[in-house]
């Protein structure tokens, strides 16, 4: 099925941090999987900043804005090297992320020092190309098909033009979205990527909870939505990621 399929190319993703100790996925990654497999040999190169767009940084280290889209800025065939020229020394750090059941896996932050800028970039196996970039947290940065960081399941719903599936809340993988059926947010060309929600302050009796599939449109999702709090980006092999 699509749905396991897509769930079983995730659980390394989020193995290494995507999704937060407060929220769940509907299997658990791979023993001692902690990064995505290698890159194909086709990666797509960065495409070139939209019209209005501000340039990438310049050789000699200064930064400035990158285009809004997550897709436009890194690929699968970049290197430490090339995105320190990109965006400049300040603009890269290395560092080791820390994910759900005590995974560890080491990786790159692009913009370490600007919060509503940070990208945290996953590395393949070999540790030297870039496979999967994150978002978490409060960020400027959304994905080519609209997703964000603050969006409700509801708004969700209107991109996807139909309600969808993830996972319960409560554990360590919880509010995975684990079927768009069938929707626009399945991605069955490239650049797909998980989309982890986070409930409501005081979920109200009933919410949904635990190891177990749930609907965006059910009665007490819809009474009370919750959000998007985290979503990445795979580079590795998108066009796969949800058939």
């Amino acid at each position: 099925m699509r749905t396991h399929r897509a769930l079983h190319r995730l659980s390394t993703l989020m193995a290494i941090g995507l999704v937060s100790v407060a929220c769940a996925r509907v299997d658990a990654p791979p023993a001692g999987s902690t990064s995505p497999p290698a890159p194909s040999a086709s990666a797509r190169q960065p495409r070139a900043p939209r019209a209005g767009a501000d340039a990438p940084a310049a050789r000699d280290g200064s930064t400035s804005r990158p285009v809004d889209r997550l897709e436009d800025v890194a690929t699968s065939a970049d290197t430490y090297d090339t995105l320190r020229v990109r965006y400049g020394d300040a603009a890269l750090a290395r560092e080791t992320f820390h994910g759900a059941e005590g995974a560890e896996a080491p990786g790159w932050v692009l913009f370490p020092d600007e919060p509503a800028r940070r990208i945290e970039v996953w590395l393949n196996d070999a540790g030297d190309h870039p496979s999967a970039l994150a978002i978490r947290g409060a960020s400027t940065w959304q994905r080519a098909d609209g997703v964000r960081i603050g969006l409700t399941t509801l708004q969700l719903e209107k991109l996807n033009r139909r309600a969808f599936e993830f996972a319960g809340f409560g554990w360590d993988y919880g509010g995975v979205v684990t079927d768009w059926k069938g929707g626009t947010l399945a991605h069955d060309g490239r650049f797909a990527g998980p989309v982890t929600l986070c409930e409501p302050a005081n979920p109200p009796e009933g919410y949904p909870t635990g190891d177990g599939a749930f609907m965006s449109d059910s009665a007490v999702v819809r009474k009370q939505p919750p959000t998007v709090c985290e979503f990445g980006v795979d580079l590795s092999d998108a066009s796969s990621a949800s058939r």
